[in-house]
């Protein structure tokens, strides 16, 4: 049996206290919610905030047992863990409940179960086991990929469901596994692709493609420090541009300025390529790798938006970077948040004195 009294001294009591005060807000936010004058007993199954509790209690119970139970018990069963929630989240795509046009849920009376919940305490068990093998090497790019598999399977299969939103959460895990010895290029990567989607959605694509090729020339400029490089790469397809546009100009071509751009930039990579070949820069070819492949990936933004995602999920998108106004249907919830916050300003109106909850513009009020 283990010393207990070693156990909790390793406890990182900072990280608890958070989660504890936490889960106080949350409680307290959620009884702010459906306060009513006119009823607002403490104990009642039929509200949300009493159910709320009783799951909070149920919470620290199973975090208190799950502390008093031997480290070698995880160890054993990690696996068995994150293969039980691999079928769980299978099983509600047959057995699970539809809500919001989401199959995402285990009804049992009273109360839901949403088993993606679970499915992260599943890969935390997974990753630590796997992150744990003797004489592992977290730098390689196998270690990676068997990594990003265990993390990639939950994704799949929440959307299926389909619920974008959860399976986007799984991408958390990629910041342990930095911290593990995962290579950082593969993090930035990531933010950088996330930024370059929202920026595709809002800016033209000439716009984007512009912006690309010069943080590609200013990336390797602070990479190398070799500016002449840097002003002939910039320079080629630009001098390209000015002669397809003389020869529209003179010719009455009709040609748009971005297949301008796009012949002037299309003809310079090739160029500059010839060039790195020719004189062997081999890091050249790494930034024009990564700029042609980031211009694929802005064009194949538009079908992933249109094709990949639920109607709902894009009016959100489209809500939230103001691309499109609807303010009693999709944009409900933000658009009373915004007078929720300009109504009470900084530190609010008060506890239970909110007027939002009280002229009912809460839609989740029991």
């Amino acid at each position: 049996m283990p010393q207990r009294g070693k156990i909790w001294s390793k406890i990182d009591w900072l990280t608890a206290a958070i989660y504890l005060i936490l889960l106080i807000i949350g409680w307290l936010n959620v009884y702010a919610a459906v306060y009513t004058e006119s009823y607002h007993p403490l104990f009642d199954l039929s509200t949300r905030y009493t159910r709320q509790f009783l799951f909070i209690l149920l919470a620290l119970f199973l975090a208190f047992s799950a502390v008093m139970i031997e480290v070698n018990f995880y160890t054993f069963f990690a696996y068995v863990i994150y293969g039980l929630g691999m079928l769980a989240l299978a099983g509600v795509l047959v057995a699970g409940k539809e809500i919001n046009n989401a199959r995402s849920w285990y009804s049992f009376g009273w109360f839901n179960i949403q088993p993606s919940e679970f499915a992260k305490l599943a890969v935390c068990f997974g990753l630590a086991k796997f992150y744990s093998t003797f004489n592992l090497k977290p730098d390689t790019l196998k270690t990676t990929l068997i990594a990003g598999v265990l993390i990639l399977l939950p994704m799949l299969l929440i959307l299926m469901q389909p619920d974008t939103g959860s399976a986007i959460v799984f991408l958390a895990f990629l910041i342990p596994m930095y911290r593990e010895g995962m290579p950082p290029f593969i993090l930035i990567i990531g933010i950088l692709a996330g930024i370059l989607f929202f920026l595709a959605l809002v800016l033209d694509k000439l716009t984007i493609i512009l912006l690309l090729a010069l943080l590609s020339a200013a990336g390797y400029y602070f990479w190398q420090k070799k500016w002449r490089e840097v002003v002939v790469g910039l320079f080629i397809p630009v001098a390209f541009w000015i002669i397809i546009s003389l020869i529209n100009r003179i010719g009455h071509l009709g040609i748009s300025s971005f297949l301008q751009w796009t012949v002037s930039l299309a003809a310079g990579l090739a160029v500059i390529a010839f060039l790195a070949v020719r004189y062997r820069l081999r890091k050249v070819f790494v930034v024009l790798g990564i700029l042609v492949a980031s211009i694929l990936f802005t064009f194949s933004v538009e079908y992933v938006f249109d094709h990949f995602l639920n109607t709902y999920q894009k009016q959100r998108v489209r809500i939230m970077l103001n691309l499109e106004q609807d303010p009693q249907g999709v944009g409900y919830n933000q658009n009373q948040s915004k007078i929720a916050i300009g109504s009470g300003g900084f530190f609010g109106k008060g506890f239970l004195k909110g007027t939002q909850n009280k002229g009912e513009f809460v839609p989740e009020q029991s």
